[in-house]
């Protein structure tokens, strides 16, 4: 069955409550296109990120999860990692709120487990902040 929204106010780029994916207005069934790629994801939150689109959710086995994409329709995993003086460190929670500052080229998401993750474009870069 396909989705679509028809409200001309909606982002280009969001999740439902139910945790589909929704891209311009069309349902994006990410699972059943990625079932051999990815875990299956309960997404959160989207946004439209420069050029592209970035969209932040919870993975079945319980980790956060990012993916971005250029056109909407061939998405890739951000790991959500960051490397540590002493070592590495691995968001935690589900991504409660994503933004992106088009200056930077920088997005930002906030988790539930009061952690802020800032992924420049450097995808070597990211930091997670604990608040």
């Amino acid at each position: 069955m396909e989705h679509q929204i028809t409200d001309t106010n909606a982002p280009a780029i969001y999740a439902d409550p139910e945790g589909r994916l929704f891209i311009q207005g069309q349902f994006f069934d990410f699972n059943s296109k990625y079932k051999d790629s990815y875990p299956e994801t309960h997404f959160t939150c989207g946004i439209r990120a420069g050029d592209g689109y970035a969209a932040a959710g919870m993975a079945a086995d319980g980790h956060p999860v990012l993916f971005r994409s250029v056109l909407g329709n061939e998405w890739t995993e951000t790991p959500l990692i960051s490397g540590e003086e002493d070592g590495y460190k691995k968001a935690e929670g589900t991504i409660i709120a994503i933004d992106y500052d088009s200056a930077s080229r920088r997005l930002f998401l906030i988790s539930d487990h009061n952690e802020l993750i800032i992924i420049p474009n450097c995808r070597k870069c990211i930091r997670i902040i604990e608040l």
